[in-house]
């Protein structure tokens, strides 16, 4: 599952929505399916059982986050405007059974819980809002890295069915991917979906992720078990791919 990691110094300086705090250097990550839905990352941030690792390289990251873009769809830190766009989607069963919950009808999402989605946003370094046409459309983040090993895991989730489909998602991993092994100069990112959840693994594919495995009867979701299935992309495999993609 997750882990602890501690760095060489015990805080280190970070910009969170513009400040700049200081923010210890332990840094707890945990598993996650992939995605937001309500105010928080499905499968929650905060579940997960923990093991230490000891860190004595220098990091990979996080830096702070930069504006990615490509045509229509942008990654950009949050902005107070999208916690209105986000109660505007609310919640929806297809979502949402796509990260492993249930939903019987689409439901309101209240303003408080947009605001904890957007003041989570804004704590995490590794985290981005997917932004296509001008609108806030879905998030995208890192999580679970680990310096020494140069990895991270990816979790991205669009609010509406409306938006899927249409290419936002594939665009968003891309640019992500770019950032992950250009800029952070990453190994390997690797991600885990519910194997019922056809259309993200095509994403997924097109993007260079390779399935290396599954985790059988691993989530009980809406009265029956179902397989994760676990997807990997290493850097060389990034780097020959990436000349080939029409952003």
């Amino acid at each position: 599952m997750g882990g602890l990691l501690a760095g060489r110094s015990a805080w280190r300086p970070e910009t969170v929505c513009g400040r700049l705090v200081l923010q210890p250097r332990l840094r707890v990550v945990h598993e996650v399916r992939g995605g937001f839905f309500g105010g928080e990352w499905q499968s929650g941030i905060f579940a997960g059982t923990l093991r230490s690792v000891t860190v004595s390289d220098p990091p990979a990251g996080p830096a702070p986050r930069p504006i990615l873009a490509s045509g229509p769809v942008v990654l950009r830190p949050p902005q107070p405007e999208d916690v209105e766009a986000r109660v505007s989607y609310g919640r929806h069963p297809e979502i949402v059974r796509m990260y492993g919950g249930v939903l019987p009808e689409p439901v309101a999402l209240s303003r408080e819980a947009a605001q904890r989605w957007y003041a989570e946003m804004c704590a995490d370094p590794l985290s981005w809002v997917i932004e296509a046409e001008g609108r806030c459309v879905g998030a995208v983040r890192l999580h679970s890295l680990i310096d020494r090993d140069r990895r991270a895991r990816l979790a991205i989730g669009l609010f509406h069915p409306d938006l899927l489909g249409g290419g936002i998602g594939t665009l968003a991993t891309r640019l992500l991917l770019q950032h992950a092994f250009g800029t952070m100069q990453l190994h390997r990112v690797d991600l885990r979906v519910l194997a019922f959840n056809g259309r993200a693994i095509r994403c997924y594919e097109k993007c260079g992720f390779l399935r290396e495995g599954v985790e059988r009867e691993s989530a009980w979701v809406d009265g029956a078990w179902a397989d994760d299935v676990l997807m990997g992309i290493l850097e060389d495999e990034y780097h020959a791919l990436a000349s080939t993609w029409e952003f």
